[in-house]
């Protein structure tokens, strides 16, 4: 699960806003608009009051939090229509977070979501966007030339959705993060759906980030030889169900060579498979985690990913 709203996003500071509130030090800070249960106002209210503040304009970001206590039966769609529609009054947006709603709040396999492209597109200087909530999330025909930083993160992802994401034209892309969860909550794809980013569609990925998988090993396997991994600095395969199979793979890889960091935290390795990817790292010259708090049991297949309901 996810327990905390986001401290940080893109370089920003992120920071709960009330009205009343003034908007302080907008180079460095974003603010998370979100309503509470026992609120009187309405999330559309909120927003309008923050639209209201006389540097407004000056708003470089925004996370959107939760906006109503029946998130489990209401979509993300109106309140997204309403940022779409405030798209002249935020001039100078390049980040948006959509749904930062903890678990406490509402749980992420619970989160209605909707297609995200419109929104991404009413906002033609954005370079970060993060969202949350696999249900019913698409990104129709996705066109983002500034975008560099894209983050997904569900408890299960649709095939559609991951296909949506992987044909995307988004040629400044430098930082892809998708939490591709499990078929318990949603998660209907396969290694073929990522196959255009494995083919280095976006070129000009530093970080790239395919977590969270109940597939981990098939996608560790694919990604160990995949074109797009030689100029990675970052690859992350953390929070799924990872095992000395895929470990095996990426012991074997010809590309990596220009990593500076592999994130594997939250896996089901061996200790021998641990330590042989320490060696590993340590020969290649780069940083490595393998640290995990999953339950380990050579003799129980039934494994769980990190972030699932």
């Amino acid at each position: 699960m996810i327990s905390s709203h986001l401290e940080s996003f893109a370089g920003y500071a992120v920071k709960s806003w009330g009205i009343g509130d003034k908007l302080e030090n907008l180079e460095k800070t974003i603010y998370r608009i979100a309503v509470d249960y026992d609120d009187d106002i309405t999330w559309a209210d909120k927003f309008n009051a923050y639209l209201a503040q006389p540097n407004a304009g000056q708003t470089r970001g925004i996370v959107l939090g939760m906006y109503s206590d029946e998130m489990f039966e209401e979509s993300s769609a109106s309140t997204l229509e309403l940022l779409i529609n405030a798209k002249d009054k935020l001039p100078l947006l390049d980040t948006i977070f959509v749904n930062d709603v903890i678990s406490e709040e509402n749980e992420i396999s619970w989160i209605i979501n909707a297609d995200n492209a419109p929104l991404i597109h009413a906002f033609p200087k954005l370079k970060h966007f993060g969202t949350r909530g696999g249900n019913e999330l698409s990104f129709n025909n996705l066109n983002a030339p500034l975008l560099e930083t894209l983050i997904v993160q569900s408890g299960g992802l649709d095939s559609s959705t991951i296909i949506d994401i992987a044909n995307a034209n988004l040629p400044n892309l430098k930082h892809l993060e998708i939490y591709l969860g499990t078929d318990d909550y949603g998660f209907s794809g396969s290694v073929n759906d990522l196959a255009p980013i494995l083919q280095d569609r976006f070129n000009q990925l530093t970080y790239l980030g395919l977590k969270n998988c109940e597939i981990q090993d098939d996608i560790a396997i694919a990604v160990a030889n995949a074109p797009v991994t030689a100029h990675l600095k970052t690859l992350d395969l953390s929070l799924g169900v990872l095992t000395d199979k895929g470990g095996q793979a990426l012991l074997e890889s010809t590309k990596v060579n220009n990593l500076m960091f592999l994130d594997l935290n939250y896996n089901y390795f061996s200790e021998n498979m641990a330590e042989q990817l320490e060696a590993f790292a340590k020969s290649k010259g780069f940083k490595i985690d393998v640290s995990s708090d999953a339950d380990y049991d050579e003799d129980d297949d039934w494994r769980y990913v990190c972030i699932g309901e």
